[in-house]
């Protein structure tokens, strides 16, 4: 493509498409760096050599011009084909052993974020805030589908950020509900709006230390067969969220500037038009950083000691936070090995490779805590006394029959 606007490309000129496509992908993937630091980065060893003519790296104006020129359609594009990628990747894998839901299903997780930008006029106006005060920082709304075993992103949409609806006009929907299957399962019908639906409703306990919480978990569902979808199956499945939602979005957000809670803007855009684009390329850039752990998983040597001893390494137990430092120092080193033969090449990714497969991190690991405040507040909070504890968790389907 031909970039528009105010761009005057030239052969002196540094800046492209592709380099500045690449450039923002980078953008997103060092969150403390400013322009001139990804852009040297992105460039690597060619800044140091002694050029004829007098080098510089292109001004933070001049990448603004360039972003603006290309727009978001390169990006969108670019996440459209990656995603795809991904999806077909896992869906020739199958299902993933140990995460089973019956039918041959393979588990994935779907959850909502949202996330702060600049306060700039366009931002406000064309995003909003949260609530009905618009108070605080801009802010952009999206929705991550992944993988609940390797954290792949599957799809991902982002969405402005509207004021919450009044609950006094939320209409509640009817429900009928059906006999107990013998999984302890049971159909029931939710009609409202005009339309009825026809879910599968399965409650359970969890046990804990010897002790039932007291809270009891109600999972509605449209796989309708408790036959080829065993309710135990599907109820233990939920802690895959916390892998395939939670963990994946904090990976995700871990790779943007002030992304704690109580901080300020996260996103760097100032407009509209580019926030979609840094959105595309945020999206992308966290996904191949999960591929990383995937190809460094499949080469993996497997667990020497430890509850894992002899169990093959999966994508979940390689560092987010390793491979996402090891690719910005391939990148940085990248124009000095791409004039290697490909044999020195070669090496040079499987030793980035071998470097994340060994960062491995701890799962599994049975704890339970009570809720946690994220965001300190002016008034005290009442005590609630409870402790972290380390316990496998055991589910109890309600209305099972008994084996």
């Amino acid at each position: 493509m031909r970039p528009g606007g105010k761009v005057k490309a030239t052969a002196r000129r540094e800046m492209s498409v592709a380099c500045t496509l690449r450039a923002v992908l980078l953008m997103t993937l060092m969150p403390d760096a400013d322009h001139r630091e990804v852009l040297s980065t992105l460039l690597g060893d060619l800044v140091a050599v002694p050029w004829r003519r007098a080098h510089t790296v292109p001004s933070g104006t001049v990448f603004s011009t360039w972003r603006t020129a290309i727009g978001p359609a390169p990006l969108r594009e670019l996440q459209r084909l990656a995603l795809g990628a991904v999806v077909a990747e896992h869906r020739a894998a199958g299902p993933a052993a140990g995460a089973e839901v019956g039918g041959g299903l393979r588990l994935g997780a779907l959850d909502g974020s949202v996330t702060r930008m600049p306060d700039t006029k366009a931002n406000r106006g064309e995003f909003g805030t949260a609530g009905a005060v618009q108070a605080g920082y801009p802010q952009i709304r999206h929705l991550h589908a992944t993988d609940a075993v390797t954290r792949a992103t599957l799809a991902g949409d982002a969405r402005h950020q509207h004021a919450r609806p009044d609950p006094r006009q939320v209409r509640h929907p009817a429900a009928r509900i059906g006999e107990f299957a013998p999984d302890g399962s049971y159909q029931a019908h939710l009609s409202g709006a005009g339309l009825t639906l026809t879910v599968r409703v399965i409650e359970y306990h969890i046990t804990l230390d010897a002790a039932t919480t007291p809270e009891l978990f109600c999972l509605l569902t449209d796989l309708l067969d408790h036959v080829e979808h065993p309710a135990h199956l599907l109820a233990d499945a939920y802690r895959w969220r916390w892998d395939g939602s939670e963990t994946a979005l904090r990976e995700a957000k871990s790779t943007l500037d002030g992304a704690g809670p109580g901080t300020g803007a996260i996103l760097r855009s100032t407009t509209p038009e580019l926030l979609a684009q840094e959105h595309s390329a945020w999206m992308v850039a966290t996904e191949l950083v999960h591929a990383a752990t995937r190809s460094a998983a499949a080469t993996a040597a497997p667990f020497r000691k430890g509850p894992r001893a002899g169990q093959t390494v999966h994508p979940r137990h390689l560092s987010f936070t390793t491979a996402h430092r090891t690719l910005i120092t391939t990148v940085r080193s990248g124009t000095a090995t791409a004039s290697l033969p490909a044999p020195a090449r070669a090496a040079a990714h499987r030793a980035a490779l071998d470097v994340i497969a060994t960062a491995r991190v701890t799962t599994d690991r049975h704890r339970h805590r009570d809720h946690k405040i994220k965001s300190r507040q002016a008034f005290a909070h009442t005590p609630r006394g409870s402790t972290t504890r380390t316990a496998p968790a055991t589910v109890h389907v309600c209305g099972a029959t008994a084996a």
